[in-house]
């Protein structure tokens, strides 16, 4: 690294996936001489760049591309840490909301009519075709 390249780190707000990952750096890296890598889990940015291009054209190119950017700021002795954001985890038409492993079985409480109809509608089998439905009584 010359003597003209500084490193940078930027906090970024608003990130969800590895594409806003990608896309930022994507972002950053059109900048001439600058280089950055994105870490999603903690939410920060760690540039290098020549010492001409100015932070707030930097915290600009993200914020172009859709998130909030800040210079970070170091914790200090004692401060304390801010909480936990929660995230809503939506689902998407991706990945299911529920995966059951085949060696699991899906338990569904059943409504009392609906055990009476199960019953009975057993019953009228056995006695007619002399077949046990494994479900009813």
């Amino acid at each position: 690294m010359s003597e003209t390249q500084r490193v940078l780190t930027l906090d970024i707000e608003g990130m969800t996936c590895a594409s806003c990952v990608n896309r930022i750096e994507r972002k950053l890296e059109k900048l001439p001489g600058v280089t950055a890598a994105v870490n999603l889990p903690l939410e920060t940015a760690r540039v290098t760049a020549p010492a001409d291009v100015e932070d707030g054209t930097l915290i600009e190119v993200i914020r172009k591309a859709g998130y909030d950017a800040r210079i970070h700021s170091p914790r200090r002795p004692g401060q304390r840490l801010k909480p936990a954001r929660r995230r809503i985890r939506r689902p998407s038409k991706h990945t299911p909301t529920q995966r059951f492993l085949p060696t699991q079985a899906r338990r569904t409480q059943r409504l009392p009519k609906q055990a009476r109809l199960i019953r009975r509608v057993s019953s009228a089998l056995r006695r007619a075709t002399g077949f046990r439905c494994s479900s009813g009584s």
